[in-house]
């Protein structure tokens, strides 16, 4: 799998509270210029939304 992850993405050691695990990890700079969905509760209610919610130009 190494071999068909490319950049930005990994796999390497992720240290959550649990201890350390493999994980997939990504670069900073593939969000660099992204749309920050936050202010919608995350990638599903961004893909969710109707055409009268909050325009992507409108998320903080």
């Amino acid at each position: 799998m190494t071999t068909a992850t490319s950049a930005p993405g990994d796999l390497g050691t992720e240290a959550p509270a649990g201890g350390p695990t493999l994980g997939f990890l990504c670069e900073s700079t593939a969000v660099d210029g992204a749309l920050d969905i936050t202010a919608l509760g995350g990638w599903r209610q961004y893909l969710a939304r109707t055409r009268t919610d909050v325009a992507p130009s409108q998320v903080p």
